[in-house]
């Protein structure tokens, strides 16, 4: 009876407020089933004259966050990831696919020939690709909070329509959104870690059991884990095999990995680590403070490497970036992470369909043969629009 009184709620809106697509989640996989609808609509673009022409589907992107990216992310200068980075083009088609079509140049890992990173950064993925669309289709800092499943009378006929109601986040207090537009679509498509999807999102009716249990125990990749990036005055390193690219002994420091992080073109030096840092660690709070850690835990594995001339150079940094993703609550769903969550596994039922076709889902680990990496964020996308597609 409850469902009943809910479907039979008139709703007082025009059929012109109605998108027929509504993408949630402006990251890698977001924007690439973005950059999908939108070419395919342009190729289906007829005379409004023609009685028989397609109509071109309406979209619009909704992004939480103040900037499209999700957890690919630039320092501020230098041009350093401090998201996702790496790319293998031999086995991951879709990356290396959405690459070449986008004309962005990539370059060897220094110190793993096997993977390749953009140059640039990562992020100049997602930029091109919001090149490629109208601005005002793409809108920052629209959380997501209710998706309801309702009726529309206003019309001919009764057409059922998702609402997305939304807040405005606050920068500095969770509990302080602000009340946000309220969104109609014939379809929703979620690019967004299912996780948080689960936290953040009330679904009416509620998402199928299935899925319910897929999302509350998938886990976000890597959004525990905080970048450090230390940018010295030249790559003194670069001539020492296994120096700069090696997992790490954490009862030394914070880190567990490190990188030659350094651009293509020589203009920045850098050694970037991936630190999961204790709560009781004085760096928890303090980026200076875990900088220095990094460099000192780097020092360490150099002399007992027996590499003193390095070590003596680890504390020479010109300048630190710090990415911490755990305190970025639509990335990360523990902002104390004692742990790096094992890397996703596919799950059939977090790209299952719902609501008949009404809900999709994408992301990187909604993937089935990439999941949590670039490659499935991208992968996901492109099965989703197949699917409206058909």
């Amino acid at each position: 009876a409850a469902d009943n009184e809910r479907q039979d709620e008139v709703v007082s809106f025009n059929s012109g407020d109605v998108m027929d697509i509504i993408v949630v989640g402006g990251g890698l996989s977001g924007m690439t089933a973005a950059y999908e609808i939108n070419k395919k609509s342009g190729h289906h673009q007829a005379s409004s004259s023609n009685e028989n022409a397609i109509q071109l589907p309406r979209w619009k992107l909704l992004e939480a966050q103040s900037v499209v990216g999700g957890r690919l992310r630039n320092s501020v200068s230098d041009e350093i990831d401090l998201g996702g980075a790496w790319i293998w083009p031999r086995y991951q088609p879709h990356m290396a696919k959405l690459v070449s079509d986008l004309d962005i140049s990539m370059f060897l890992q220094p110190d793993d020939p096997s993977s390749v990173r953009i140059e640039g950064g990562a992020i100049q993925i997602v930029h091109s690709l919001q090149n490629y669309l109208p601005k005002e289709n793409i809108l920052t800092n629209v959380a997501v909070t209710r998706c309801t499943k309702i009726m529309d009378r206003q019309g001919e006929g009764n057409n059922i329509v998702v609402r997305l109601e939304t807040v405005t986040p606050s920068t500095t207090d969770p509990h302080n959104d602000e009340p946000g537009k309220t969104f109609y679509a014939r379809r929703v498509l979620f690019a967004c870690p299912p996780k948080l999807l689960s936290l953040h999102v009330t679904f009416d009716p509620p998402l199928s059991l299935e899925k319910q249990l897929a999302m509350n125990a998938s886990q976000t990749w890597m959004a525990g884990v905080t970048k450090v990036a230390l940018v010295y005055p030249s790559p003194f390193w670069k001539d020492k095999d296994d120096a700069s690219n090696m997992g790490l002994p954490t009862n030394l420091g914070p880190a567990f990995q490190v990188y030659d992080a350094s651009t293509h073109d020589g203009s920045v030096s850098a050694l970037t680590f991936f630190t999961l840092v204790p709560q009781d660690n004085p760096a928890i709070k303090n980026d200076k403070v875990l900088a220095e850690q990094c460099a000192e835990q780097i020092k360490s594995v150099w002399l007992a490497m027996r590499l003193p001339e390095l070590a003596t150079k680890a504390n020479s940094f010109q300048r630190s970036f710090v990415q911490r993703w755990p305190e970025n609550r639509y990335i990360s769903e523990d902002n104390k992470p004692r742990r790096v969550n094992p890397h996703p596994s596919p799950k059939p039922a977090l790209c299952k369909h719902d609501w008949g076709g009404m809900l999709l889902f994408a992301g990187s680990e909604a993937d089935l043969t990439s999941p949590g990496v670039m490659e499935g964020a991208v992968g996901s996308a492109l099965h989703v629009v197949n699917i409206l597609e058909s």
